[in-house]
């Protein structure tokens, strides 16, 4: 006899969308949830110290190590994707970075048939959530979630940050309020140093709830029917199978690589690939697992004359860095990025096409591959395409949950792609050639070519995911997207997908704020 749980929403993935939308829900107590998460609570919590993503990153406990297939528009590279396994999700271990994206990006996914979903629409979310020490029209002041420049600042951020005025990418203050585009001290989801976790927030104040349960280690395998119906949802939790019934929706808020892999597996997809791997369909749906979109980077090492976060990379000297970091200060406290910068060139929506990192280290690589913190005075600037033209895929491997699908990226299949990375790296060299940060510049590690016919295979060698995949659950208007604006899967009653994998193109930008904003909007609009 399977075990079987019941409530009115059952809810599938605690990431960041998830942690909101369900919290939200909770927050009401117009329904019973149950909440389904693969990953579990960990102790001590190490994800906190905003640097420990160099220790979480890879580790099965928080990671899930996804693989890419051979990339041919990159030589046929393959990458590790990290996402972000247990409460919390990919929030756990990513760089802390806080970016709504530009408003252009909004409206422009509302003209592509995801009415409801333009600037306007969203912003009142996006204030829901914020919790901003400068109170104007486009900030939220009085949300849960804090946000805030991380404590530490690196000697040379404001040095990059004057350059690049006088290198004309301009700046400005807050690139999540009335203008996004130059360059600024970055925003974290933190609060004094620490990383802020959005399950934290938003769901444990009411997991004492009668109407709330919670099953960790518990990996959903399949969704169940009643005809064209989803009434539940099949998981293995801790190596025993249960089902937990709905009496209302399921909610799935796995990302943009669990999410379109659930369906799948559930019968929801392209129903000749699903019958060669003995799935029976339920809906045809061709795109799930399409529109696969990321933003590729160049990672670009400098060397400086200044000491650099990897003077930190020694025992001592990350001792001294943990000592401070429990004052709320220091190096540890510090976001992946110290500043970033978004530069439009020709955008036909108007907006940024590229964005900028800045981050007070670099990564070198040790004889076995593996990432380490060189003690070289090094740092990094990093352009990415925005708005990728270029798009991928996603398809099961096998019809058995555990297995990973296949991730197809082609993150440079589009040759504007290709040309707008170039572009970045040019506004890169010219950005740390201009004073006053041009007396600090010790020169590149991997320099780019002079040739401009060289920078092609550069780029193409050099290109790498920021982790931010997105689409791969499509919504819109359409008779091919996957969810219709409301976010419900088309062909099928009873389930909803909330996270990013339903953005019909990508934003400009970091993807958390975007997956919190989702989770706001849909529990919003459900509980209504």
């Amino acid at each position: 006899m399977i075990p079987q749980y019941e409530a009115d929403v059952v809810v599938v993935g605690l990431g960041s969308s998830g942690s909101v939308f369900a919290g939200r829900l909770a927050e009401s107590g117009q329904h019973s949830l149950a909440i389904i998460e693969a990953g579990d609570r960990q102790w001590p919590k190490v994800s906190t110290i905003p640097a420990a993503v160099f220790r979480t990153l890879g580790r099965s406990e928080y990671d899930w190590n996804f693989e890419t297939e051979p990339d041919p528009t990159r030589g046929n590279r393959k990458d590790i994707w990290p996402r972000g396994k247990g409460p919390g999700g990919s929030s756990l271990i990513n760089g802390t970075i806080f970016v709504r994206g530009n408003p252009a990006d909004y409206d422009a996914w509302d003209k592509l048939g995801a009415t409801g979903w333009g600037y306007r629409s969203v912003l009142p979310h996006f204030r829901n959530l914020e919790r901003w020490h400068e109170p104007d029209q486009h900030r939220g002041t009085f949300g849960p979630l804090p946000i805030e420049v991380p404590p530490y600042e690196y000697e040379l951020t404001q040095t990059l940050i004057h350059a690049s005025r006088a290198a004309g990418f301009g700046t400005t203050d807050d690139y999540n309020g009335a203008s996004q585009l130059g360059f600024g001290r970055v925003q974290a989801n933190q609060r004094k140093g620490r990383r802020v976790n959005p399950f934290d927030v938003f769901l444990v104040p009411h997991l004492k709830s009668p109407k709330v349960r919670l099953f960790t280690n518990a990996e959903a395998e399949r969704l169940l029917f009643d005809g064209k119906r989803v009434v539940g949802v099949e998981m293995r939790r801790n190596g025993v199978l249960q089902r937990v019934m709905a009496r209302r929706k399921v909610v799935v808020c796995s990302g943009a690589i669990a999410s379109p892999t659930l369906l799948l597996r559930s019968g929801l997809g392209p129903a000749e690939e699903l019958r060669a791997l003995g799935i029976e369909p339920v809906v045809d749906l061709p795109d799930v697992g399409r529109n696969l979109r990321e933003h590729a980077g160049v990672m670009m090492p400098f060397r400086v004359d200044r000491p650099t976060v990897n003077q930190h990379g020694s025992r001592l000297g990350m001792a001294r860095a943990l000592l401070q970091w429990f004052a709320g200060k220091g190096p540890a406290a510090a976001a992946t990025a110290q500043a970033v910068g978004f530069h439009h060139i020709d955008d036909p929506f108007g907006r940024a096409d590229l964005q900028f990192h800045f981050s007070p280290f670099a990564f070198g690589q040790d004889e076995m591959g593996r990432l380490v913190l060189p003690r070289e005075r090094m740092v990094l600037m990093a352009p990415s395409v925005n708005h990728p033209e270029s798009s991928g895929r996603l398809r099961l491997r096998s019809h058995l949950a555990g297995v990973p699908p296949i991730i197809e990226p082609r993150f440079l299949e589009a040759e504007r792609d290709v040309a707008t990375l170039i572009k970045g790296v040019r506004l890169i060299e010219k950005l740390l050639t201009t004073e006053p940060f041009a007396q600090h510049m010790r020169g590149f590690v991997d320099p780019p070519p002079a040739d401009d016919g060289e920078m092609e295979a550069f780029v193409r060698e050099r290109a790498a995911p920021l982790y931010h995949p997105v689409g791969t659950c499509r919504m819109g208007s359409d008779a091919k997207a996957v969810v219709d604006p409301a976010l419900n899967v088309r062909g099928v009653q009873g389930l909803k997908v909330v996270d990013t994998s339903i953005l019909p193109a990508h934003v400009s930008g970091n993807t958390h704020a975007v997956a919190l904003m989702i989770g706001e909007k849909a529990a919003s609009e459900f509980a209504a």
